[in-house]
């Protein structure tokens, strides 16, 4: 019996797929490199670390190349473009119905906790929440020890479910031994979701029903 759910947040609740792909094409142009031609191009090359998303779209690692500009310059941009973004449809109407049923939900984000703490702000979705952690940095590396952490904390993985919309939500839901879901409406391709073994879902609605 699942009793707690931990939520991604961008992608999965927080709908802004568009805003990442105009926010990084905008860096990619100050930077001389070639854009991503719409949001399938985007799907299929953002990966975490995002060191190797970043280096695939052709900048500079290592000492003295351009990456941690280009990444600083993202997070400015970014952070502009998100303030328009909303959350999925269904959102909030999922996170309430689990909240009544008894569920504890908490948000574990790869986004360092205060950007983290100011998306989240306009939506009040701590009436429904238990708490939302993000990582101490903007790189982005993993989220594992945060949820890692959390499973401990809450006695194990057993009645835990992991809420997501990325390879790599999969991958860290099998290293810490909890149960996934994906929702093919973010950064990946429901095709490429579906290559990897967790159920898919179309949309967030669809969550209560897979819980029951």
């Amino acid at each position: 019996m699942t009793t707690h759910v931990i939520w991604d947040w961008n992608g999965t609740l927080f709908d802004d797929v568009q805003v990442c792909l105009d926010s990084i094409n905008q860096v990619l142009d100050e930077f001389s490199l070639p854009a991503l031609a719409d949001v399938a191009a985007y799907q299929q090359v953002f990966r975490f670390p995002i060191a190797d998303y970043y280096a695939d779209l052709g900048f500079e690692m290592g000492p003295g190349g351009n990456f941690d500009a280009a990444a600083h310059r993202f997070i400015e941009v970014y952070h502009a473009r998100s303030e328009a973004c909303a959350l999925h449809e269904g959102a909030t109407d999922v996170l309430e119905l689990l909240a009544e049923q008894g569920l504890r939900q908490v948000v574990i984000s790869a986004s360092e906790q205060g950007n983290l703490d100011r998306q989240l702000r306009p939506f009040a979705l701590d009436r429904w929440l238990d708490d939302a952690r993000g990582i101490a940095d903007i790189y982005a590396r993993s989220k594992e020890h945060l949820v890692r952490s959390y499973v401990e904390q809450v006695g194990g993985p057993a009645a835990v479910v992991m809420i997501g919309d990325t390879e790599h939500d999969h991958e860290i839901a099998q290293s810490v031994g909890v149960r996934c879901l994906l929702v093919a409406k973010g950064h990946h391709t429901a095709a490429h979701l579906a290559t990897l073994g967790s159920p898919v879902l179309t949309h967030v609605g669809e969550v209560p029903g897979l819980l029951a």
